[in-house]
């Protein structure tokens, strides 16, 4: 499996993000940022479960749908800005995470 660095890959996902909202992303950058970092962290913890064989990648990949879903639905909620402004922006930061993410584990867990 190849290394990911985390930070980076937080970066990449608020510049997609950002390029999405343009001028809103001021009103959303550091909620998005809180979102981004904890959702990073499910990926690590359903990664490290599924190697030890807690989850199956299916399960995994369950999980983060979930996941994502909720990211958005707390943007929404605590954000002044359209839900599909919303949903752009965080559909945008995650295909930025999938990309990278299956690519290191050399599977679709994203």
């Amino acid at each position: 499996m190849t290394s990911i660095n985390w930070n980076e890959l937080a970066a990449q996902m608020g510049v997609a993000a950002e390029q999405v909202l343009k001028s809103d992303w001021a009103i959303i950058s550091s909620s998005f940022a809180e979102e981004v970092q904890g959702y990073l962290m499910d990926v690590q913890n359903i990664q490290e479960m599924i190697a030890d064989g807690t989850f199956t990648a299916d399960e995994g990949k369950q999980i983060m749908s979930i996941e994502a879903d909720s990211m958005k639905s707390v943007l929404l909620a605590s954000q002044g800005l359209a839900k599909l402004a919303i949903e752009q922006a965080v559909d945008a930061a995650l295909a930025v995470a999938a990309s990278v993410i299956n690519s290191a584990l050399n599977f679709k867990l994203l």
